[in-house]
């Protein structure tokens, strides 16, 4: 479904290396996974009420152009795109869930990580991939 809402985000004839997709995936561990995951998941929504997960995700939606504009400005179009916004949104409030469900940060933080590794596998936009 992704594929159909964001087919720009993607490019199927660029996929990275095995070796790219390693360093990839280990970058990818630390920033977004585990950093994004212990701030918003962990810190922010920390008592798993309505109330967290509200402020959790707004500002976890919020913090994505921030980034692209303080860290990697070539990921503007992409992190300002109101379909991406409503992506992280959504999976926000599916990591908070996770979080109260599990009762384990470490879900949150695990399925961040292989959501990034499946957008990058599929030739996901470039600006982490150089």
């Amino acid at each position: 479904m992704a594929w159909l809402i964001l087919p720009d985000f993607a490019d199927l004839n660029n996929i990275p290396a095995p070796r790219q997709m390693l360093k990839i995936g280990l970058v990818a561990f630390f920033f977004p996974a585990l950093f994004e995951e212990v701030i918003f998941r962990g810190f922010l929504n920390a008592t798993q009420t309505k109330l967290s997960i509200t402020l959790s995700t707004i500002l976890f939606v919020i913090w994505h152009p921030f980034a692209a504009a303080v860290f990697i400005p070539e990921a503007m179009p992409y992190m300002i795109d109101i379909r991406f916004l409503l992506f992280v949104t959504l999976f926000g409030i599916a990591f908070c869930l996770m979080r109260k469900w599990t009762r384990s940060l470490w879900t949150p933080v695990l399925c961040h990580w292989v959501l990034i590794l499946i957008w990058k596998g599929l030739g996901g936009v470039q600006f982490l991939t150089n």
